[in-house]
Order: C-alpha cells, then structure tokens, then sequence
C-alpha cells in the first residue's frame, strides 16, 4: 500500500541562512528520528526498512519528501499505517524544531 500525503506548513524560516550542509544535516535528522521510532514500536518485528529523505530549496520554500518501505511482522491488532504516521508526525516536529534556529526575527522586537 502506498500513500502520498501532503502538508503545507509556514515557518517563518530565514531561507538564506540555510546551507547544504544543514539540508544534509535536517535529513540526516529525519532519517534518524524514523528509524529510532520504528525500531522502539516494532523492536525484532522490524525485518527491513528502507526511508529515502528528500530535501531541496525551491521558490524560498523547503519542500521535504519522505518515502518508506517497511517489512515487519505486525500482530493483528497493530496497525502499521497509523504506527508511520505517528513516526512520520514525529520526525516532522523534530524537523521543526531543527528549522527554528533559522526563524526569521521581527525587525522592530524593541518592546
């Protein structure tokens, strides 16, 4: 089964600030949360996994594309498909937070 969901978020980030190390370094990131998740929930159940992360800077928006394979032994009342989307959701908030460190600040923040 495969499913494609997309999500628009603003994060008032400073894109310029931005280089490809961090790109590399925020994939890099997300990969981790993804795998470390997983292997938490599903622990030996967990036969193969392959998350392929894609991050580019196009038009000043970060566009981040996350494809999973996943092989395990899931027990009746598991649900795979909700266990990605809690990873998923997981990895974006980290991701989130990683991209506040480039948040753009208010130029008159006097008060």
């Amino acid at each position: 089964m495969k499913q494609l969901y997309r999500y628009v978020e603003e994060l008032n980030v400073d894109i310029e600030r931005i280089t490809q190390d961090n790109l590399v370094e925020l994939a890099e990131l997300i990969e981790h949360c993804i795998r470390d998740e997983l292997a938490k929930i599903l622990n030996q159940r967990l036969t193969n996994l392959v998350a392929t992360i894609g991050i580019e800077i196009a038009d000043k928006v970060i566009n981040i594309s996350v494809d999973i394979e996943v092989e395990a032994y899931v027990l009746p009342r598991m649900n795979l498909e909700n266990i990605l989307d809690r990873v998923i959701n997981y990895a974006f908030t980290k991701a989130r937070i990683y991209l506040s460190r480039f948040r753009k600040h208010k130029e008159n923040d006097n008060k």
